[in-house]
């Protein structure tokens, strides 16, 4: 049977806010800093998708078929964002000062020595891609949270925050940091920018 973690909770936001317990994961990270839209970007991605797919087809060979899952869809390219400390201290930031985590969550059931094994496999047998070896394993502490589906280009997000804001503040609740995470839903390269689908990610804090 095949895993699509798109079917579970942390994954199903829709245009109206949501808060919920989201659980934690286990995932592929890479580091980075800058614009989003330069070549650094694409390079990382390319490292995290390259060492994601040998996990995936590593497992699927492996026969270990833990709680019947004998395989699973790569789970959506995620992204946990900030900016750099200079930004902060000026109180202002472009797209230069943008600092974050590129991840992909790895299923549950996958062994955590398997992990390990397959990704040192992947990283040495395609060591001619760039950054591949920055690729490694990390984690997403579980967290209470408040989600929406952005659906649109990337740059009109703040209207989805906003939208986001307006809820907390409805319901007593505040984010605990001006960071955030995004899932990507969409092949950026395939999807036009209209209808690029993107869950908005927060962590928060509830009055008691």
């Amino acid at each position: 049977m095949k895993f699509d973690i798109k079917k579970t909770i942390g994954y199903h936001a829709t245009k109206k806010p949501q808060i919920f317990e989201r659980p934690g994961y286990r995932c592929l990270c890479i580091d980075g800093a800058g614009d989003p839209n330069g070549s650094d970007f694409s390079i990382n991605i390319q490292a995290m998708y390259a060492c994601a797919y040998g996990l995936k087809m590593g497992y699927k060979k492996s026969g270990i078929n833990a709680q019947a899952y004998d395989d699973y869809v790569v789970p959506p390219l995620q992204g946990y964002w900030t900016i750099s400390e200079a930004a902060q201290q000026r109180g202002t930031w472009t797209k230069a000062d943008l600092v974050y985590r590129l991840e992909i969550v790895i299923p549950d059931f996958v062994p955590d020595a398997f992990i390990h094994e397959t990704l040192e496999a992947t990283q040495s047998a395609k060591a001619d891609i760039a950054r591949i070896n920055q690729v490694y394993l990390g984690a997403i502490a579980p967290a209470n949270v408040c989600h929406i589906l952005h659906v649109g280009p990337y740059d009109e997000e703040q209207a989805s925050f906003d939208q986001m804001q307006a809820y907390l503040d409805a319901q007593g609740a505040m984010r605990t940091s001006q960071n955030h995470r995004e899932i990507y839903l969409s092949d950026a390269r395939r999807t036009a920018p209209e209808k690029l689908k993107t869950i908005l990610e927060v962590t928060i804090t509830e009055e008691s």
